[in-house]
């Protein structure tokens, strides 16, 4: 089988590819620095490849803009080549941010393309390596600030996926070629505050919280979305808009046990 990867100088990106070779298929690493050069916006190229797996994504597009890049895609793909996207939980119907607009977006384009999402929570990883992505900014935030202000009364929830559980269940995909919308995070979720209690137990440390409102909160994310970094606003939006109960159970669930989070 050849399989196509984009996005995969990410963590995420570099365990599917080994996950690729390791299931004795023929790895084909496609992006700006790649072997095949390509870019978020452009067609893929012509590979002849049986699947892609669509890790690629670029924060500084507007939902239009990513809109066309994933459109521009799925016009390059052959009809043999069958396509697997990662997106997340914060990508839902009422989404707020960029991010998870833009991702909702790109969801139903593949969906009726006829091809396979898998939604991720935050990644971490169960070896001893250092967790990234938006877990590690919001361990790094926990760790900086003695008070930390929680938005919606520290409620809102967090679903995870170990990485390399992820990456496997990616590949398993392009084996199975199943189209849908699948969960790809444990269904057990941890909350604000306790993401909170774990990292500060972890790094033995006191911290103390106070719990914003869910009014003042939605307050405080509309101004800053008109000012200061779009990066960390739109990080903030993420973290802020929490997928429903319902439209978890609407995903269909994979054929791999995805490990509880740790720390």
């Amino acid at each position: 089988m050849r399989i196509g990867v984009t996005g995969c100088t990410s963590p995420i990106g570099e365990n599917v590819c080994k996950n690729v070779v390791a299931s004795g298929f023929e790895l084909f690493r496609i992006g700006r620095k790649e072997e095949f050069l390509w870019r978020l916006g452009e067609g893929l190229p012509k590979l002849q490849l049986d699947c892609v797996i669509h890790l690629a994504h670029d924060r500084g597009l507007n939902q239009e803009d990513f809109k066309a890049a994933t459109e521009s895609m799925l016009r390059s793909l052959g009809n043999e080549t069958f396509l697997i996207n990662l997106s997340s939980t914060s990508s839902h119907s009422k989404a707020i941010s960029n991010y998870g607009k833009s991702k909702y977006f790109a969801e139903k384009l593949i969906n009726n393309h006829g091809g396979a999402v898998f939604k991720s929570g935050l990644i971490f990883r169960s070896d001893e390596l250092s967790n990234g992505g938006m877990l590690r900014t919001i361990h790094s935030v926990v760790n900086k600030f003695p008070i930390l202000p929680l938005p919606y009364r520290g409620r809102n929830n967090f679903y995870f996926s170990e990485i390399d559980t992820l990456a496997k269940l990616l590949v398993k995909g392009a084996i199975d070629r199943n189209s849908g919308t699948f969960r790809a995070f444990n269904p057990e979720a941890i909350n604000f505050s306790e993401l909170v209690e774990l990292i500060s137990l972890k790094s033995s440390t006191s911290k103390r919280v106070f719990h914003i409102p869910n009014a003042l909160t939605e307050g405080i994310l509309q101004i800053a979305r008109f000012s200061g970094s779009k990066g960390i606003v739109d990080s903030l939006l993420s973290l802020a808009s929490e997928i429903s109960q319902s439209e978890i159970e609407e995903l269909l669930e994979p054929r791999l046990y995805f490990p509880s989070f740790k720390y």
